[in-house]
């Protein structure tokens, strides 16, 4: 109940305080992902899990805590635990992209923006304004994430368009518009 919780609400019931920002991360990238190799980011260590649990899959949550979850046909595809997460369910103030970028590939391949901005072949200022959370992936930048991470693109702007979304709802209130359906 805990991971399902904080999904939903960053209640932090059942997760220790110390972990909720790497928890936050990693099930935001879960609830992008277009499928299990998009978790493949230098620092989750993605593996399969053997046995009668071979359906699974598990990323690095500290030492030896992992979060574990397992695939199906069906999009989106993931099961943590006991959440499920569908496209009708929204995480709570989901990460940005940037933040994902930095923490779980940047800081673990210890590159520095320079590096990383040249080995994706932008800008210093461009990949700085998108790890700083000042802008957004573009459809290009989420190309460029995939190749240089072995991910999807999709995955990267799943994850941009979540963080949109949850920003624009906090604002809907001053959105002003007239009914345009029939009754």
């Amino acid at each position: 109940m805990g991971l399902e919780l904080f999904f939903l609400t960053v209640s932090l019931s059942g997760i220790t305080a110390s972990q909720s920002k790497r928890i936050k991360l990693i099930l935001g990238r879960l609830h992008a992902a277009t499928k299990p190799e998009d978790m493949a980011l230098p620092g989750l260590h993605l593996h399969r899990l053997k046995g009668k649990a071979k359906q699974r899959w598990s990323v690095r949550l500290s030492g030896n805590r992992r979060i574990t979850f397992h695939s199906t046909a069906l999009m989106p595809w993931t099961s943590i635990t006991r959440i499920t997460t569908d496209m009708a369910m929204t995480m709570h103030n989901p990460p940005h992209p940037g933040e994902v970028i930095r923490e779980l590939c940047l800081e673990p391949l210890g590159l520095s923006v320079t590096e990383a901005a040249e080995g994706l072949g932008v800008s210093r200022k461009t990949l700085s304004a998108i790890l700083n959370g000042r802008a957004g992936i573009s459809p290009e930048m989420a190309i460029r994430l995939g190749k240089a991470f072995n991910t999807s693109a999709e995955s990267w702007l799943n994850q941009q368009l979540q963080y949109d979304l949850w920003m624009a709802k906090k604002n809907s209130e001053a959105i002003k518009v007239r009914k345009l359906y029939a009754a």
